[in-house]
């Protein structure tokens, strides 16, 4: 059978979406937030007839199945009340006893297949680290990140007279209690202030940002009408006094993009409201220009802090460069993170001046598809 497939399910009925394989996860692709069952029989028995041969069910759009090595099953599934399409996985594998979905679910998460997910690579660089034990977080300005307490993220502007033109988009949450992140969109005007508005039109009223984890610059090639490519430094930032483009203020700074990058390098994230965010994967690994003069180390933490709640470190890395200066954590349990939820990477001491880098994969899952308990026990905004 097929590593994955689309299969239509009426309801109060036994439905085969798989058969002959030895294990599998079927997600629900349509009409979220509706009871399911499942079951498996041995291939060649003879397939359920009634909804009480379910061994289990959930209201959460997802159910495994797995028999073990040496013996291969059907796959059966009973919707209650409304016909939904589900999809089938083969394609998953173990890490230290858990089960993780690979290429397949990830591949049909990127292409907006599967209704209720979604997934963001996040990537950052700090190229300016010091050799001392300051913090300091994963991103062009390579100084610890200040997170805004109210919606006050209004401005942009650049280092560079020439950036006049330029469409930036902005994504990021306007508010908290909003059902999902927020696009925005400004137009450089050199080293002059521009604000953010809801439209790449730019017409109506001004908004102002809560959260602003990527920027990017949407411009095309000048030789195709476009302005181009980015010539100083663009700043997003909280309204206030700046010097030929560059806020005087730099922990108003909310996010860069560096000259040649055309968007941001931030491995700083927020959870969305009304997800559950679900980490899956974190890369990290230090930079140099030149090589180094002798042996360095450094010191590395993932943090997370739930809405309003501290900042609580959550995994703790040390590269030394002759040796192991690449970590990557392929999560065995994928890591919880309730709506609202901040996510960063930080250096807390290396040895000598370097830079480093930092990528982390989050699957993102609307709080719909879950139960109250579930996200009242983890935390959930609202719950």
């Amino acid at each position: 059978m097929a590593d994955s497939v689309s299969v239509e399910c009426p309801k109060d009925q036994w439905t085969k979406v798989a058969d002959s394989v030895y294990r599998g996860i079927v997600f629900v692709e349509s009409s979220p937030n509706r009871n399911i069952r499942g079951v498996y029989k041995d291939t060649g028995l003879t397939a359920p007839v009634v909804r009480s041969e379910a061994t289990t069910e959930t209201k959460k759009g997802v159910i495994s199945f797995s028999s073990g090595p040496e013996k291969k099953i059907d796959i059966y599934i009973w919707p209650d009340d409304v016909d939904i399409r589900v999809i089938y996985i083969d394609n998953i594998t173990q890490f230290g006893g858990g089960t993780q979905i690979v290429e397949d679910f990830f591949k049909t998460l990127r292409l907006n297949k599967v209704d209720g997910y979604g997934s963001i690579d996040k990537f950052g660089a700090a190229l300016s680290i010091a050799g001392d034990n300051t913090i300091q977080d994963v991103w062009e300005l390579s100084k610890e990140y200040v997170f805004s307490t109210l919606s006050d993220i209004d401005t942009l502007s650049s280092s560079s007279v020439l950036d006049v033109g330029h469409l930036i988009k902005i994504i990021g949450i306007i508010d908290p209690s909003d059902d999902d992140e927020s696009i925005g969109y400004s137009e450089l005007n050199g080293q002059n202030k521009s604000l953010i508005y809801d439209n790449a039109d730019l017409t109506g009223d001004p908004i102002s940002f809560w959260r602003v984890y990527r920027m990017e610059n949407e411009e095309k090639e000048e030789s195709y009408g476009g302005h181009g490519s980015l010539t100083g430094v663009v700043y997003c930032f909280k309204n206030g006094d700046i010097s030929e483009g560059i806020p005087i203020n730099l922990d108003d700074v909310r996010a860069t993009i560096n000259d040649g990058n055309n968007q941001t390098l931030m491995a700083i994230y927020t959870i969305p409201p009304k997800k559950v965010g679900f980490l899956v994967k974190g890369e990290a690994g230090m930079e140099y220009e030149a090589a180094p003069a002798g042996p360095d180390v450094i010191r590395i933490n993932y943090k997370s802090r739930k809405y309003e709640k501290v900042f609580k470190v959550k995994k703790v890395m040390t590269l030394t460069s002759s040796g192991n200066s690449i970590y990557i954590d392929e999560r065995s349990v994928f890591d919880e993170l309730p709506g609202l939820t901040d996510i960063k990477i930080s250096k807390v001491f290396a040895s000598s001046t370097m830079g480093i880098s930092s990528s982390f994969v989050v699957v993102l899952v609307d709080e719909r598809l879950f139960t109250e308990e579930y996200l009242s026990s983890i935390g959930q905004p609202g719950y």
